[in-house]
């Protein structure tokens, strides 16, 4: 609908805290307490449903042409995972929040 101001309501987990658009024009949503990735169409449709057990309090996702997915998280850890397509984490930066060197806080 171009030039249309139309609203959608789509049906998300609790607490969406990040949004970002894949190379596909897909809206991915992560929501921090329940540890969830969504991705939608841009009509609302879930296309996927996906529970990143081994990461907590979830902040951001993008996704990067490979299929795999970059995870911002905070809470006990505060550090960036790189995300398989199996939903393991292959590779994280971060633990401990601060200021040091190979420290974050609340990276987003």
């Amino acid at each position: 609908m171009s030039g249309s101001n139309a609203v959608m309501k789509w049906s998300v987990t609790r607490r969406p805290v990040g949004l970002s658009v894949n190379s596909e024009h897909n809206l991915l949503v992560v929501s921090e307490r329940e540890r969830k990735l969504q991705i939608f169409t841009t009509h609302g449709t879930l296309l996927q449903d996906i529970q990143l057990l081994d990461i907590g309090c979830l902040r951001h996702v993008v996704q990067l042409s490979t299929g795999k997915f970059l995870v911002g998280q905070s809470g006990s850890l505060h550090r960036v995972c790189l995300v398989g397509v199996d939903r393991a984490v292959v590779r994280s930066y971060g633990g401990q929040a601060g200021s040091q060197l190979t420290q974050m806080s609340w990276p987003v």
